[in-house]
């Protein structure tokens, strides 16, 4: 078994840039503080950073010469991606204080709950920008490189214990033969289950190595995606006494893969945040998008509190939802995350008529 927190240090330490990541407690950034630095940050900046790290502002001595209001300048920007979560990407600037002189380009990427990881080198002199875009290119290159290894190493890991559970429902089969009817159907559906979720795998790993626009293909949402989320989905839907309906769905440019994960998690949030007082309704239909078609995830749940909808597509944003069960405030952030890898968007549409939530997915005209 893979000890994921050891080889994300690894990949971590063994990184010829600079790299830091810096944590924000409070709205003040003169609050935030390093939690974390590798060992080229302290040869890129020219000073040993492991006393800092850990440490509140106010209990560290800066190394002589360093000057205020670069400082605050410096970590101004790093707050700005740590609560807006907006990146920063190659940003060149001067610096011209305490053991930190010369020219640098960094780019600072936010890590959620108000973190933000920079990577940085120093250059010497101008820097001409077709050096800056092989630079950049380098960077992307070894860290898809690092990620395509790591969905790899998950994909196997998770496909081990599916195979497992396949093998001893069909021994358990074979054993008891004459077992009733009823008992038989929960053993093929256990069969069943681990085969889509071993496609959902196998998808995923191909997406990942692969989600560039270029070479997405015209994906039939009713066949090749809604036919196998429910599936998946079959007990849930049961268990809730809901009704899913679709109308006619046209053809959208993506994923299989990717778009399978999308309305798996749209329609599993629809039947967790269900109403009590009525019975689940899904309905999946098309609309005019500003760019092309629109799809609509429609349910007559308990609804997104107007204050949350632009909220809800945050990382780790967990809304108040009274007694119902609290997802993990990853699954809309997931779902824009890889829509607009695919050219996508998703926005929350409507409120329909009587309550519930509308969700819009935007796709281009393939």
């Amino acid at each position: 078994m893979i000890n994921y927190p050891e080889l994300f240090a690894t990949l971590f330490e063994r990184l010829t840039l600079g790299a830091t990541i810096t944590y924000f407690p409070t709205n003040d950034p003169g609050d935030g503080y390093l939690i974390a630095a590798n060992a080229a940050a302290s040869r890129v900046l020219g000073f040993d950073l492991a006393p800092f790290i850990g440490q509140a502002p106010n209990q560290t001595d800066v190394p002589d010469g360093f000057d205020e209001d670069e400082n605050a300048a410096s970590q101004q920007r790093s707050f700005d991606v740590a609560v807006h979560e907006t990146p920063l990407i190659l940003n060149e600037f001067e610096v011209e204080h305490g053991p930190i002189r010369g020219h640098y380009q960094a780019s600072l990427f936010p890590l959620g709950d108000r973190t933000v990881a920079s990577v940085f080198r120093r250059v010497d002199g101008e820097v001409a920008a077709s050096e800056a875009l092989n630079w950049a290119m380098e960077t992307i290159e070894a860290s898809n490189t690092q990620l395509e290894q790591f969905a790899s190493t998950v994909a196997h890991d998770l496909k081990n214990p599916l195979t497992g559970i396949a093998g001893n429902a069909e021994i358990l089969q074979m054993m008891h033969a004459d077992m009733p009817p009823a008992a038989l159907e929960l053993v093929q559906r256990i069969q069943q289950l681990t085969t889509l979720s071993s496609e959902m795998i196998d998808g995923v790993l191909q997406f990942s190595r692969n989600p560039k626009r270029s070479e997405q293909a015209s994906v039939d949402l009713e066949g090749d995606v809604l036919g196998w989320v429910r599936d998946v989905l079959q007990d849930q839907i049961q268990s809730a006494g809901a009704t899913l309906t679709t109308e006619m769905l046209p053809l959208v440019s993506g994923h299989s893969a990717a778009l399978r994960q999308v309305f798996q998690n749209l329609i599993a949030n629809s039947l967790r945040y269900r109403s009590p007082h009525r019975t689940c309704r899904i309905d999946i239909r098309t609309v005019s998008g500003p760019s092309g078609v629109a799809i609509d995830v429609v349910d007559n749940g308990i609804g997104i509190p107007e204050e949350y909808r632009q909220q809800v597509f945050e990382w780790g944003f967990q809304g108040d939802h009274g007694e119902r069960p609290q997802g993990s405030g990853f699954g809309l952030a997931a779902c824009r995350a890889v829509l607009l890898n695919l050219g996508a968007d998703i926005e929350v549409g409507p409120e329909p008529a009587g309550g519930g939530t509308t969700m819009r997915l935007l796709f281009r005209s393939p």
